[in-house]
């Protein structure tokens, strides 16, 4: 995890985000480490299996999955504020707001799909874990 706290600084010094922003991944990075951490001991506690959420992306192409990541949500939510508005204009041509994606995050209590995109031969699902 050193490397991707070395980044967020790179990029907080570059400018590219602001040093909140920089708060929020290093933060997420954090949850990640613990998270980390808790597992190799293997004991985890109720609380800490609802706070730990994950964001499931999978995509699959012509009936094959060609992604399957999950991120922490925390790094989630940080990430949706990087997405180009020229992005976010295709995505809202097709009638997905990140936006409403981002609070959909905040009132999340269970695991579930938020997001499916059908389109030909290509599926895109984002769900909670």
């Amino acid at each position: 995890m050193n490397q991707e706290r070395m980044r967020i600084l790179k990029m907080l010094q570059e400018g590219q985000i602001n040093a909140e922003e920089a708060e929020e991944l290093l933060s997420a990075l954090a949850d990640v480490d613990s998270t980390s951490q808790i597992e190799k001991k293997g004991s985890k506690t109720e609380a800490q299996k609802k706070n730990k959420k994950h964001l499931r992306i999978i995509v699959n192409e012509k009936g094959k999955e060609k992604v399957n990541i999950a991120l922490p949500l925390g790094i989630a939510k940080t990430m949706l504020n990087f997405v180009p508005g020229s992005a976010k204009a295709k995505l809202a041509e097709n009638e997905i707001n990140l936006d409403a994606l981002s609070q959909s995050f905040e009132d999340l209590s269970e695991e579930k799909e938020i997001l499916r995109v059908d389109d030909d031969d290509e599926t895109v699902i984002i769900r909670v874990e």
